[in-house]
């Protein structure tokens, strides 16, 4: 007998993306052998197929595949006749419809890689709500949400440093929905101050675009008896250990400017961290100075409430306060900064990595941003994710050596 030609379909198990339906590349093992053109054809697809395939891609098998007959004869119709053409017809029907299905099954997949964002993106912020760096990323994410015409959801997630922040988010699903924003110390410095990490700086993100610089300015008491950065490094060098600084933590920006500092100088003050109000006690007099953020020192500065010694930050004197000099210009060594910043989690698709950096970017070239960031003595940024990833390697390298030979320690 001779044998009968077999066509054997298995529509595997395929897999759904997220809520907006969209279909992953199904995989599908299609075997043809051709034995005898005459002969009927048979078509077996697994129980999943009417369980998982959608609609489209069901209508197109069916479309291009019609039910079969039996292979019972019992079943058959014995007034109907089959000719070689009517056979041969109906044997390339059945290939066409497989060719449907394949292409329906690749198109679809295709598709729904290509459109983002069809949901809410959230990002998570490592800083407290209200500070001023809360308040200029939340003023990217509403530019985000314009030009992305999608929701974007902000979760603060403050403590440790930042480390809350980033866990959650090296550990989200690396498909564009999740972001981080955080200030760069997070990247740079933590990594090597904490003996151990729930994650990895280096393997669990991509960076994805800088927004913008802001300052710190080394602010004294109206007591104290120096009146420039030089003073006080000729103060502090001939009293050892006498004079003290406050910082707001210790592996934070404040401490670790001062430390570099002082490392270049080769002199030592007591450190003083608070959790909040060192400028009060500065102005108080309770603490000699401290390095504030600009958007809390200038007014004091202007207001002749404290004395700027110098501004670190910005690699150059800021044009409010054009009078102060950069710390570089008086302790060389100490010109490495910090920025703010988006990041996702490793894995996420270039394009989409792409198409936040150019968004972000936009955002920063913005006037009304522009503006906003000035009123907080802030600079916008732009970047390449290539030049943000360049520029954390370079910071690392310095803030890596400093703590080592400090032995600073956050956990």
């Amino acid at each position: 007998m001779a044998a009968r030609p077999v066509v054997n379909l298995v529509v595997g198990s395929l897999r759904r993306e997220s809520v907006n339906r969209r279909l992953a590349l199904a995989e599908a093992v299609v075997e043809f052998r051709e034995i005898n053109a005459q002969a009927d054809a048979f078509l077996f697809v697994t129980p999943e197929y009417n369980r998982s395939v959608p609609g489209v891609l069901k209508n197109a098998i069916d479309h291009g595949s019609r039910p079969l007959p039996s292979p019972d004869p019992s079943r058959r119709n014995p007034l109907a006749k089959s000719s070689h053409e009517e056979d041969m017809s109906q044997a390339f029907s059945r290939r066409r419809g497989l060719v449907a299905l394949t292409l329906a099954l690749f198109s679809t997949g295709a598709a729904a890689q290509t459109v983002w964002p069809s949901k809410p993106i959230k990002v998570v912020i490592g800083l407290p709500a209200g500070i001023a760096a809360d308040v200029i990323a939340r003023i990217y994410t509403e530019k985000l949400s314009k030009s992305l015409g999608q929701v974007v959801i902000v979760e603060n997630k403050p403590g440790a440093t930042g480390n809350l922040a980033q866990d959650a988010v090296a550990k989200a699903s690396p498909d564009g929905y999740t972001l981080l924003y955080a200030v760069s110390n997070s990247f740079v410095s933590n990594p090597y101050a904490y003996s151990r990490l729930p994650f990895n700086v280096d393997k669990d993100f991509v960076p994805v675009a800088q927004t913008f610089r802001n300052g710190l300015y080394l602010v004294a008491g109206k007591d104290l008896p120096a009146k420039s950065l030089p003073d006080v490094i000729k103060l502090a060098r001939a009293n050892p250990g006498k004079y003290s600084y406050a910082s707001y933590g210790v592996g934070g920006f404040p401490h670790l400017v001062m430390e570099l500092m002082l490392r270049q100088e080769d002199i030592d003050m007591l450190h003083v961290p608070y959790k909040a109000g060192a400028l009060t006690d500065v102005v108080g007099g309770t603490v000699p100075m401290v390095w504030e953020p600009a958007a809390n020192a200038v007014p004091y500065i202007k207001e002749g409430r404290v004395q700027a010694l110098a501004v670190w930050g910005y690699g150059k004197r800021h044009p409010a306060l054009p009078n102060v000099p950069q710390v570089s210009e008086v302790v060389p060594g100490t010109d490495v900064a910090s920025f703010q910043g988006f990041w996702a989690p490793v894995g996420t698709p270039r394009t989409i990595v792409a198409r936040l950096n150019q968004e972000v970017t936009k955002a920063s070239q913005d006037p009304e941003l522009i503006e906003k960031l000035k009123a907080v003595y802030a600079e916008p940024l732009t970047s390449t994710p290539e030049g943000m990833a360049s520029e954390i390697q370079r910071e690392a390298a310095r803030w890596k050596e400093l703590i080592k030979a400090k032995n600073i320690r956050l956990d």
